[in-house]
């Protein structure tokens, strides 16, 4: 059985299906670091510092080296309950179709601190190159090569627009088709 891509060309269905494996594996890979880098609190910080560790290149690592030297993770053993909640904006997510991945999202960012909540997006920009699968430590075989963020934290909270972000979110993974 055939497809026919973008360009008109005839592809077998088995490497039309290989590639949307392929990408389905990028965007979990995202969701992983995602889940790793800033879904923090002092008694799994330790744990998901070193994990994320195995998902990236030099140039991430300095990255969380430079934050650690600042005190970034000093914070969360400082201040007593303190815990960070990340998720994708979904409808941000863009991913292109071939390796290397790049990958452009926005992540919000909930830092709790008893009832006091901050809200920050975190504009993040990724590259994944393909290297060899290291079960659990790198399961979809992508290291990130290049990170970029800029975060902004979030003055004026208005709690209906922040609910209506995460319902356009929810909807667009339903219908994020690959």
């Amino acid at each position: 059985l055939y497809g026919i891509n973008d360009k008109g060309e005839l592809i077998p269905l088995k490497k039309l299906e290989e590639k949307q494996s392929e990408l389905i594996q990028a965007k979990a890979n995202v969701e992983l670091f995602v889940n790793y880098f800033y879904n923090i609190d002092a008694y799994n910080m330790k744990q998901r510092r070193e994990r994320v560790r195995w998902l990236l290149g030099e140039q991430p690592t300095k990255i969380i080296v430079d934050k650690e030297k600042r005190g970034y993770f000093d914070e969360f053993l400082a201040i007593n309950g303190l815990r960070q909640n990340a998720y994708i904006l979904q409808n941000t997510l863009k991913i292109n179709n071939e390796a290397p991945y790049n990958a452009d999202f926005i992540v919000r960012i909930e830092r709790i601190n008893g009832k006091q909540i901050r809200y920050y997006n975190a504009q993040v920009n990724i590259t994944m190159a393909q290297v060899n699968k290291n079960y659990p430590y790198n399961p979809y075989g992508l290291l990130i090569t290049d990170l970029k963020e800029a975060i902004t934290e979030i003055r004026e909270v208005n709690q209906q627009d922040l609910d209506a972000q995460i319902q356009e979110s929810d909807n667009a993974i339903n219908q994020n088709a690959v």
